[in-house]
């Protein structure tokens, strides 16, 4: 299928700003913030074309979309399906969910299937185009988004098996919500922004939590601080991004409820700002 010109434009130019694509690496666990339809096709089929070029096989997990619509999309970005198993699309509620529930042991054992399926095929890995958003408001609306962000900390920052992943939500279900915020920059050891930052979770939580307790508190009592969550908690600083929820709920304890209000709040402004979005009055 020849490649339309509009297709190559923007492929051409969202290539000249999405260098870091030789940093999708077989392991990683990543999340991606968008802003818009054509943003997001443009980052998940990037990371297929990436592992398609090493040698692994692919899987796009789409929300809502027409399959064949995809497909086509996929085609004209100039990936070839040239090899049995080489690339599978698959709508998230069928992926996610059996008769509208979702089960995350189950979809964790479909991911193993397909890694084993890969390398019996001879690939190199799996790598993962999943856009979450469509899950995320399902289970939104049932009330159970939490099963979701949990199931995604499950997982890890990286994985033990030979696959890669990049997880897609809107940026506007993030804006709304903090605590899915904190939960998938835990989950991930990644986060890809709108511009095409590449960012390291655990690199930032660290320094935001530093620089914001330096900015109400001195060096002298930052340090006192961790010091305390380290010796009585045996939550170190290097460990706090994976368990900041149990952090903030310290922070009451040792600078009572006001302080800590303050602190958290400017933790996570700043934890927005950094990763291009805007946190909700």
């Amino acid at each position: 299928m020849a490649v339309h010109r509009g297709n190559e434009k923007r492929r051409r130019a969202f290539l000249s700003n999405c260098r870091y694509t030789e940093q999708f690496l077989l392991g990683d666990h990543s999340v991606y913030f968008y802003d818009s339809q054509k943003e997001r096709q443009n980052l998940l089929l990037f990371n297929l074309k990436a592992g398609l070029d090493r040698g692994c096989s692919a899987l796009c997990i789409v929300s809502g979309e027409n399959l064949e619509q995809t497909q086509d999309e996929i085609e004209d970005f100039g990936l070839k399906l040239d090899k049995p198993g080489k690339l599978r699309i698959v709508e998230s509620r069928q992926w996610y969910t059996v008769n509208g529930v979702f089960h995350a042991d189950r979809v964790i054992e479909q991911f193993k299937c397909l890694v084993d399926e890969s390398l019996d095929n001879g690939f190199e890995g799996l790598y993962v185009s999943g856009d979450a958003a469509d899950m995320f408001d399902y289970l939104t609306k049932k009330r159970l988004v939490k099963s979701f962000l949990e199931y995604e900390r499950s997982l890890g920052r990286t994985f033990e098996v030979p696959i890669e992943a990049i997880c897609a939500y809107r940026i506007e279900q993030i804006e709304l919500n903090s605590e899915a915020l904190l939960q998938l920059l835990q989950a991930h050891k990644n986060t890809i922004t709108k511009t095409g930052k590449f960012i390291d979770n655990e690199k930032l939580c660290v320094e935001t939590l530093t620089k914001e307790f330096n900015d109400i508190l001195s060096e002298e009592a930052t340090e006192a601080v961790f010091s305390f969550t380290e010796r009585h908690l045996k939550i170190s600083r290097n460990q706090i991004p994976d368990k900041m929820e149990e952090f903030f709920e310290a922070l009451k304890l040792i600078l009572g409820d006001s302080a800590s209000v303050l602190i958290v709040q400017n933790i996570l402004k700043d934890l927005y700002e950094k990763v291009e979005c805007k946190m909700s009055p």
